[in-house]
């Protein structure tokens, strides 16, 4: 609801509300670089009406150091998407050393001779194999957004190209080594 003179009226609380000598106060610790927060708490009043009462008395803030606060946040949020991406590529590659290891596979079997069977393969079965190789292209896929992100974004269309290849090239070992394509059809290898 929009009241005639209303404004104007907000204006006139907003000057009455604060002294003469706060007022002064206020301008003079903006003017000596100090931030709207710190003005407010060292008068006693909220950021909002601060930054208010600076605009009705035509000071301005350096935002500098908000600048380089926000700079600096960018950053250490980089660095953080960057480790994360190289801890990614190192679960990968953990994912894929899974492919030629010794492999425990078991079984709980129900019925009246309930029981646990277990065997010690020589490497994955064929389902497991299937399940490492979608597991380690999911992590390289975060990698490889995470490593974009981290570089502001460039060769975004190289990385997008070498995961391409590498899903392909996993997939194509996968139905090679196991005799079963993704769609779980068995073929003489």
């Amino acid at each position: 609801m929009n009241v005639p003179g209303a404004a104007h009226a907000r204006e006139e609380v907003v000057t009455v509300l604060l002294s003469d000598e706060q007022r002064l106060r206020l301008c003079e610790l903006a003017e000596g670089g100090a931030t709207v927060r710190q003005i407010a708490d060292q008068l006693g009043i909220a950021p909002s009406s601060v930054s208010r009462y600076a605009k009705d008395l035509g000071v301005s803030f350096d935002r500098a150091q908000t600048r380089a606060a926000t700079a600096a946040r960018v950053a250490d949020a980089q660095a953080l998407r960057a480790e994360l991406s190289v801890r990614l590529l190192d679960l990968a590659n953990g994912e894929l050393d899974r492919l030629s290891r010794p492999h425990r596979a078991f079984a709980f079997v129900g019925g009246q001779a309930p029981g646990y069977y277990e065997q010690i393969l020589p490497q994955p079965d064929p389902a497991s194999r299937l399940a490492i190789v979608r597991a380690a292209t999911t992590l390289i896929d975060r990698h490889v957004r995470l490593a974009t992100m981290a570089n502001g974004g460039e060769d975004l269309d190289q990385a997008r190209s070498m995961l391409g290849s590498l899903q392909v090239d996993l997939r194509r070992y996968h139905e090679a080594t196991s005799g079963i394509d993704d769609a779980g059809v068995a073929h003489d290898a």
